[in-house]
């Protein structure tokens, strides 16, 4: 009989210690409203679990991953689309408590917000600065990016986007027009070009650790905003949906 290979986990890119707290605290929320719990809330968990807990790999005879650092750019990236995924489920449970389901203005809710979610993602946005400022290969990668990215939003005529990576640039470059719906923008970004344009993880690299650097930053970030969020929200969730809070996620 053929033994059984022990099976291998990639490191966490999230931090435990706030999985830890969130697992506690979606318990204790789970208890206290029974069979009343919003179904949304329970089927967020159910996405949001099953997201962190992914293990990816690729067969180099098939897929076009034969180099490590190609191999761990496109598991961050797939990790990535599944966690932006999970931001969506998040998104429609934030409406229900919120009255907020935007993918941007929720950044800014004063109820789902804290000072500590809101320094994940300004902590995020200063360690991708300090990325470009400090290496000339990243810069140089980064600028390609964008440039190709805001060319092909100005290609489908969206001026929102093309506004948003503009102010992007600005903040990366002088570190002006700090605003932190800019790492979302850059995540949400990362994910459309994979997810719909078909593009490859090394569009705009020429070297891919560079690459990989930025998708594991967005891949923590989300990841810990999200659970930073709901360890501040649960404690307020009430049963079933509020009235006004029913529309699509935007």
């Amino acid at each position: 009989m053929k033994k059984k290979e022990k099976q291998t986990y990639q490191k966490n890119l999230f931090c435990e210690e706030l999985f830890e707290q969130y697992k506690k605290v979606f318990k204790e929320t789970s208890k206290r409203l029974g069979k009343s719990i919003s179904r949304n809330l329970r089927l967020f968990d159910i996405k949001f679990r099953l997201v962190l807990g992914i293990n990816v790999d690729f067969d180099p005879a098939i897929a076009y991953t034969k180099t490590p650092e190609t191999r761990n750019t496109y598991i961050s990236l797939v990790k990535l689309v599944e966690l932006w995924n999970a931001y969506e489920v998040f998104l429609i449970y934030t409406g229900e408590q919120c009255g907020n389901n935007s993918k941007y203005s929720i950044i800014k809710d004063k109820k789902a917000n804290t000072a500590e979610s809101q320094k994940i993602l300004i902590d995020a946005l200063e360690t991708l600065r300090k990325f470009y400022k400090e290496s000339k290969s990243f810069k140089t990668d980064f600028d390609e990016f964008l440039e190709r990215t805001q060319e092909k939003a100005l290609c489908r005529n969206d001026v929102k986007r093309h506004s948003k990576l503009k102010n992007l640039e600005k903040y990366i470059s002088t570190g002006s027009a700090k605003d932190t719906i800019l790492i979302i923008e850059l995540i949400y970004l990362f994910r459309n070009m994979f997810y719909h344009t078909g593009e490859s993880a090394k569009i705009g690299a020429r070297n891919i650790r560079n690459r990989q650097k930025i998708l594991e930053l967005c891949y923590k970030t989300l990841a810990d905003y999200m659970l930073t969020v709901c360890i501040h929200l649960l404690p307020q969730t009430s049963d079933g949906v509020t009235q006004s809070n029913s529309s699509s996620v935007r």
